[in-house]
């Protein structure tokens, strides 16, 4: 019992690690996008952050935005408007 209960709690560990994504691995995923993609990205995501109820999904959602929100600012892409 006590092997059983420590298989799960390291599955369950390394599982629930593997599937959280920083905000460094989002940067990383979204760098190549143009200003343009940012924005709309930006755009799909704060309309996706307005239909979720789980604080986990609300999280990422989050996360993805300061990423986004960090490129676009290393870009330098404040001419365009954005949503």
């Amino acid at each position: 019992m006590r092997w059983l209960c420590i298989f799960l709690f390291l599955f369950l560990f390394t599982t629930l690690s593997a599937q959280a994504a920083t905000v460094e691995d989002y940067v990383q995923q979204y760098k190549n996008l143009p200003c343009s993609g940012i924005t709309t990205a930006m755009g799909d995501i704060r309309m996706k952050l307005k239909m979720v109820s789980s604080n986990k999904k609300k999280l990422d959602y989050y996360n993805r935005l300061f990423a986004l929100s960090k490129l676009r600012k290393s870009k330098r892409c404040f001419g365009q408007a954005y949503t």
